[in-house]
C-alpha cells in the first residue's frame, strides 16, 4: 500500500492521539517522504539544532548526504522487528511491507530486525545528528502499516468477496483483515504499539512528556453499545436497569418499537446516546438511498440528525465505499467493524480517522471488540462469554497501553447476556473509564486538533439528556 505525501497526515494524526504535539515545542518537526528528495537535500543542508526531521524510508541520495548506508532488509513480508521503549522493555512491531536498513557510525539504533543480527547494517529506525539536530529515519513504512492494520487490505476488496464468510452472505468489513493477522495472538494491538513507540520517540527528540491517553490516567475505557433491532420496551427497561446508571449508546433500526414516549421515559437519565442502525440487507447495491431514507427518519423520530452509525449485519462494501455515504448523511462515527470476540482483529483498540482516496477524511472508526454474539455465533455459555469480557480487559492492563473496548450487547437479548454486563460492571469498578461513543470519540477527536482535555467543537453534544428538548412536545 504507498501513500506517498498521505504519510505525513497519517504520521502527524496518530502522533496526536498518542499526546504528541510538535507544536508546543520550541523545536521543529519536518517529516520527509521520499517523494520529498530535493527539498530533504535543501533541508538537511541547513539543519539546526532547533530542528527535527524524520525521514521516511529515504533512499540512497540522502542517505549519502548524512553519510549513511542503506540496503533493502527483509523484502518479504509481514516482516518482525523490534523496538526499545522509554521503559527499556523490548516490543515487537510488525510491519506488512518491506524495510529498509540503515547503518552509521555514531548513529542509535532504536529498533531492529531481530534481537540477535549483528550484520553491519540491521538498524529499522535509526537516529543520527547533523549540526546539532536529530534525524530520525524509519526504515517500515509506518504510515501505510497503520492505515492496513486499522481498514485492512485493500486489496482484498478489489478482488472481491471470497464467496460466504463465517456463515454470512453478505460482505462484512472482516475479510480485509483476517488474512494479515493469521497467526498472531488475539490481543496483539499492531497499530496501536507502532504509534505508541513512533510518539515516544519522536517526544523524546521534542523534549515533550505525552499527557495521559485516557481521562485520569485510567488503564482502559469501555463504550457500550446496543444495537436496536426491533427488541421490545421492557428489554430495554431491563437492560437500564442492569446497567445501573453506566452509559450506553443505542443504534435505533428504522423500525424500532420504540415510540418518543418511550424514550422520555426510559432515556431521561444523563446516560443514554442514540445513533442510526441502518438495514439493507435486502437490497445491499442500493445502500446509499436506504441510508439516505432511514437517517431522515431518525431525524423525524428522534429530533435530531445521528452522527454515529453501525450496519445492520455489520454490512460492509469495498474498500470503506460507505464512508461517502456516511459522511453525506452527517455520520461521522462508525464501529462497523466487529470482531465479537475480542480479537483486535484492525490491530486497535483506539479510534482513529479514515483515509480514503488519498485523504484523511472526518470520519472515526473504532472497533467493536466484542458482543454478544459470543452467546449465539459463538455458542458460548454465559459465564464463558463474561470470562471472555475480562481477558480482553486483563489484555489491556498487561499490554500497560490504555483501550478502548467498545461493546454491542442487543436490549433483545439481557436475559441471556446478564453474565456479560455483570463483567462490565467488574471491569469498570477495576478503574476503567466509561463513555457513551459519542463521548468517547469527542475526547480523541480534541486530541487530534490540539485542545487535549477540552471539549470537542465537533461532538460537543453529548448525551441524550442535553437533547431531550428536541423529542418533548
Amino acid at each position: 500500500m504507498k501513500l506517498g505525501n498521505c504519510d505525513k497526515q497519517v504520521l502527524l494524526h496518530h502522533l496526536r492521539l498518542m499526546g504528541c504535539y510538535p507544536a508546543l515545542s520550541k523545536r521543529t518537526l519536518n517529516i520527509l517522504t521520499a517523494e520529498d528528495a530535493h527539498g530533504a537535500a535543501a533541508l538537511l543542508g541547513g539543519a539546526r539544532a532547533d530542528q527535527i526531521f524524520v525521514l521516511l524510508q529515504p533512499g540512497p541520495d540522502i542517505c549519502e548526504i548524512l553519510n549513511v548506508t542503506v540496503r533493502d532488509g527483509a523484502t518479504e513480508a509481514p516482516v518482525d522487528f523490534f523496538v526499545n521503549t522509554i521503559t527499556d522493555t523490548r516490543r515487537r512491531l510488525r510491519s506488512l511491507h518491506p524495510v529498509r536498513l540503515y547503518a552509521h557510525s555514531d548513529g542509535r539504533s532504536l529498533a531492529i530486525l531481530a534481537p540477535t543480527v549483528e550484520a553491519p547494517v540491521s538498524s529499522v529506525w535509526l537516529h543520527v545528528m547533523r549540526n546539532g539536530s536529530d534525524i530520525l529515519i524509519l526504515g517500515s513504512a509506518v504510515a501505510a502499516d497503520l492505515v492496513q492494520y486499522r481498514q485492512g487490505d485493500m486489496t482484498k476488496a478489489e478482488n472481491g468477496l471470497p464467496g460466504v464468510i463465517g456463515g454470512f452472505t453478505h460482505e462484512r468489513a472482516n475479510h480485509l483483515f483476517e488474512e494479515q493477522r493469521t497467526g498472531e495472538p488475539p490481543y496483539e494491538r499492531h497499530a496501536d504499539l507502532m504509534a505508541s513507540a513512533l510518539s515516544d520517540v519522536v517526544c523524546a527528540m521534542l523534549g515533550l512528556v505525552a499527557p495521559p491517553l485516557l481521562p485520569n490516567g485510567a488503564p482502559g475505557a469501555v463504550v457500550i453499545t446496543g444495537d436496536d433491532d426491533q427488541a421490545y420496551p421492557e428489554r430495554y427497561s431491563k437492560q437500564l436497569e442492569m446497567l445501573a446508571g453506566l452509559p450506553i449508546t443505542y443504534f435505533l433500526h428504522y423500525l424500532t418499537r420504540l415510540t418518543r414516549a418511550h424514550m422520555v421515559a426510559f432515556f431521561d437519565r444523563g446516560h443514554v446516546e442514540l445513533g442510526l442502525h441502518p438495514d439493507a440487507l435486502d437490497d445491499p447495491e442500493n445502500y446509499a438511498v436506504k441510508l439516505r431514507a432511514q437517517a431522515v427518519w431518525f431525524k423525524k423520530h428522534v429530533g435530531f440528525w445521528a452522527i454515529s452509525v453501525r450496519n445492520h449485519g455489520f454490512l460492509s462494501q469495498g474498500y470503506w465505499d460507505f464512508v461517502p455515504h456516511w459522511l453525506y448523511n452527517g455520520l461521522q462515527i462508525s464501529t462497523n467493524i466487529t470482531a465479537t470476540d475480542g480479537t483486535a482483529i484492525n490491530g486497535s483498540y483506539l479510534p482513529a480517522r479514515i483515509m480514503r482516496e488519498g485523504k484523511l477524511t472526518d470520519h472515526w472508526s473504532i472497533l467493536t471488540a466484542l458482543g454478544d454474539g459470543l452467546l449465539f455465533a459463538f455458542g458460548l455459555e454465559p459465564e464463558a462469554a463474561a470470562d471472555k469480557v475480562r481477558a480482553a480487559a486483563d489484555a489491556i492492563i498487561n499490554s500497560r497501553l490504555p483501550g478502548v473496548l467498545v461493546f454491542n450487547l442487543h436490549p433483545q437479548n439481557v436475559d441471556r447476556s446478564a453474565a456479560m454486563h455483570r463483567a462490565v460492571h467488574d471491569i469498570v469498578d477495576s478503574g476503567f473509564h466509561v463513555w457513551t461513543l459519542r463521548d468517547c470519540i469527542a475526547w480523541f477527536e480534541s486530541r487530534d486538533s490540539g485542545r487535549v482535555g477540552l471539549p470537542s467543537a465537533k461532538f460537543s453534544a453529548g448525551p441524550l439528556d442535553r437533547l431531550l428538548q428536541h423529542i418533548r412536545w
